[in-house]
């Protein structure tokens, strides 16, 4: 092997090793059987690097606010969220009437049941995108008043607990889409009075904790599905009376 060979054989060696270090895995076999040029290895190694930086790129996540404390009470806001907080809030569509209700995000639509005002059973819904939220739509409204309790959709399905009529223990559920909420039907009462629930749904169950009644430390689950919610079983008390706070399971 005379000197031309020996210093080809170490540029395509150097070569090698090059592109194993950008692309983070072996490139021996594609250049073995192609022996490509390397103008041919180097437009290869900046595709691939190129690929991987566009199919790992983070999509960008919104946190939506519907209702405010100060008048004219309908203000609706949206930012976008990351692992360094909350961006830049912006005013999206504000909501049709003075807000005191539970909403909800599924599929590209959020759904909003009750409100502050007679006769506190208005539902309404609207898509929401990275533009914000779009027009607000009514919908079937909610067969009991409810101002402050708590609804979660789950598989295509929104889940009610709590009433603010006698004997406060109404549970309904019905099917949303894109074209709102459909009827609600009356599904198994929640065993002690509540207005302000705090329930959250994972995994084919719901788990509502506190209470209108002392000591307002109850805690109970059920299953639910496309039938409704299933017996309610008690379980572990919250530590202090549970009043006018929040309790969420993520992935739920």
């Amino acid at each position: 092997m005379n000197k031309a060979e020996i210093a080809a054989g170490i540029i395509v060696i150097i070569l090698v090793i090059g592109i194993a270090f950008l692309v983070n895995k072996p490139s021996t076999t594609s250049i073995t059987t192609t022996s490509p040029s390397p103008a041919a290895i180097s437009t290869s190694v900046t595709s691939t690097y190129t690929s991987t930086l566009t199919t790992t790129t983070p999509k960008i996540q919104y946190i939506y606010c519907v209702g405010s404390g100060t008048s004219p009470y309908t203000q609706v806001y949206y930012a976008p969220i990351s692992s360094t907080g909350i961006g830049t809030w912006q005013a999206t569509t504000s909501y049709p009437v003075r807000m005191s209700a539970d909403c909800s995000i599924y599929n590209g639509y959020i759904y909003c049941v009750g409100s502050y005002a007679p006769p506190y059973t208005l539902a309404y819904y609207a898509p929401i995108s990275s533009t914000g939220i779009g027009t607000w739509q009514a919908t079937t409204s909610y067969p009991d008043g409810v101002a402050a309790g708590d609804c979660t959709v789950y598989n295509g399905y929104i889940y009610c607990v709590g009433s603010l009529t006698p004997p406060y223990t109404q549970v309904y559920y019905a099917p949303i889409s894109s074209t709102g909420i459909g009827t609600w039907q009356a599904t198994t009462s929640y065993p002690v009075e509540i207005n302000d629930a705090k329930c959250s749904i994972y995994n084919g169950y719901i788990y509502c904790v506190g209470s209108n009644t002392s000591p307002y430390t109850q805690a109970y689950y059920a299953p639910i599905s496309s039938t409704g919610i299933g017996t309610w079983q008690a379980t572990t008390s919250y530590p202090v009376e549970m009043k006018f706070a929040y309790c969420g399971i993520p992935g739920s």
